[in-house]
């Protein structure tokens, strides 16, 4: 049989655009007549919708979606796409929701399949909101048994259990969202090949707030012991001629080169969705921003993007010079303020306030700040932070300065990491200077000042404690600037934000 698998990018909680998002999917499918039309979990209703689950209304809106979209498609191919329904199950201040595979047919839906292992860790809350379903149809399509599976069940395969007198399935079509979190694809390869059957994993593509779809759905042979993947981290609609599939090889990402694509992702995603037109930033002559002005230009073009270099009397001259190096190389609009107007008047102003150290450089700091979301201000647009991971686990930053920023392309790289991006992007030809790849790093907020840390070594240190969801003292101080920070597009498996809860008043 001829499986079409179509690998969308939706946005959460756009009924009406999701289904044509769908729709225009299918009709690149219909002209080559497959038997079979596959969309990901959650395709109608866009993914992590979270408390706007809690919306009668909208839960409303989304049955009637499911409905519109199965008549739509009456005249085409059987069509397996996810979606949710409404559980018949009444929780008090709860979604009351089933996360389910629809197979919509001759102008009608029918429930093939319900997620049975709810996931409550790390950026998961299914309990919140879905209810364990308890459907699993086994469906015949072309004379192929196919087993559907819904969310998170593929990965708990041999927990789940089904009816003894059932036939067996020739195939598994498995809808599960697959969020980037820099795993080996040969982890999750391994994984699945432990189902006993052909499995096809459908994946959703796409940035959704600080999470990226990473796509690469996979055929997975465990027979054979083979895979084949659709593109990672693109829109991409592929055939699968069950069971005699030409097996192409899946081609792996260097570690740099995912970290690059699923920022720019992230980045472009965060702003098309938000109906965003232009980002600014601050490039100080150091490694952070230059490397998030690169994703950003990548992500965006250089022409949706302003970038501000904001010295003061403590800047060296060629931090300002190597800024404007990097802007005309990626013909950005580079802009130069001197903060030192601005900062003299602070100084004579706070008078015995301005005698201490700390007050001045956080002065500065948030100077710079106010200048950059003056232009967001005026023009539009938003402001990207350039932090990285280790400023922030230690809490190395200003609030309200350096920290502002809706969104953080970096926050979830440590420093070390940077380094290891900047160099890969210069692995063909000089983008960042040389300037900026070999100085100290510096804060340059006073004279002849360069970062307390040794970065290779404390970056991996204070990292795992991150990791394995600890909090030292060097960490706690600063939880309440973490509790304050934008957005940040997550890369590892814990990241600052929706996936680690931990409180700013302890003992």
């Amino acid at each position: 049989m001829k499986i079409a698998i179509c690998q969308i990018n939706t946005i959460t909680a756009d009924l009406e655009g999701n289904v044509q998002r769908c729709l225009d999917a299918v009709n690149q499918t219909i002209r080559d007549k497959p038997d079979l039309i596959v969309l990901p979990e959650m395709a109608v209703c866009g993914p992590f919708a979270m408390d706007i689950l809690l919306d009668s209304s909208f839960v409303s809106a989304l049955q009637t979606a499911n409905l519109d979209f199965a008549w739509l498609n009456r005249f085409n191919p059987p069509i397996l796409f996810g979606s949710l329904i409404a559980s018949e199950k009444s929780i008090s201040n709860h979604g009351n929701l089933l996360n389910s595979a629809l197979l919509a047919s001759n102008g009608t839906n029918e429930i093939v399949a319900q997620q049975k292992v709810l996931w409550d860790f790390d950026i998961h809350h299914d309990s919140r909101w879905f209810c364990s379903g308890e459907i699993s149809k086994i469906i015949r399509i072309n004379n192929t048994n196919i087993r559907p599976l819904i969310g998170k069940d593929v990965m708990n395969y041999s927990d789940l259990v089904f009816p003894e007198n059932e036939k067996e399935p020739d195939l598994i079509i498995a809808l599960h969202n697959a969020v980037f979190a820099n795993q080996d694809i040969q982890e999750k390869i391994e994984h699945l090949m432990k189902i006993p059957y052909p499995s096809i994993v459908v994946n959703q593509v796409g940035g959704h707030d600080g999470l990226i779809f990473e796509g690469q759905s996979l055929f997975i042979n465990p027979q054979k012991q083979k895979c084949s993947a659709l593109k990672k981290f693109q829109t991409d609609t592929n055939f699968l001629s069950f069971p005699n599939t030409d097996f192409l090889p899946i081609q792996k990402n260097t570690q740099e080169a995912d970290w690059l694509e699923a920022i720019c992702l992230g980045i472009r995603d965060f702003v098309h969705k938000n109906n965003l037109k232009h980002v600014y930033l601050g490039l100080s002559g150091g490694i952070d921003s230059a490397v998030t002005t690169v994703l950003a230009c990548q992500a965006l073009g250089p022409e949706n993007m302003t970038v501000l270099s904001l010295p003061s009397r403590f800047n060296d001259p060629r931090s300002t010079i190597s800024s404007q190096e990097l802007c005309n190389t990626l013909n950005i609009n580079f802009l130069e303020i001197s903060i030192e107007p601005f900062f003299n008047l602070f100084e004579h102003e706070l008078n015995t306030l301005a005698k201490n150290e700390n007050v001045l450089e956080n002065i500065q700091a948030r100077l710079r700040a106010v200048i950059l979301m003056a232009h967001v201000n005026f023009y539009g647009g938003l402001l990207l932070n350039t932090s990285n991971k280790t400023e922030l686990s230690l809490g190395y930053g200003t609030l309200y300065g350096d920290m502002a920023g809706t969104l953080s392309p970096i926050g979830d790289l440590t420093k070390p990491e940077v380094y290891q991006l900047a160099r890969w992007i210069n692995r063909s030809q000089e983008i960042i200077p040389e300037f900026i790849l070999n100085r100290k790093p510096s804060a340059e907020l006073r004279l002849n000042q360069v970062d307390p840390f040794d970065y290779p070594i404390i970056s991996p240190q204070i990292e795992n404690y991150v990791q394995n969801n600890q909090s030292p003292p060097s960490m706690r101080a600063s939880e309440h600037k973490r509790h304050q920070f934008g957005t940040i597009l997550k890369l590892s498996q814990k990241t600052f934000g929706n996936g680690r809860f931990i409180p700013i008043t302890r003992r």
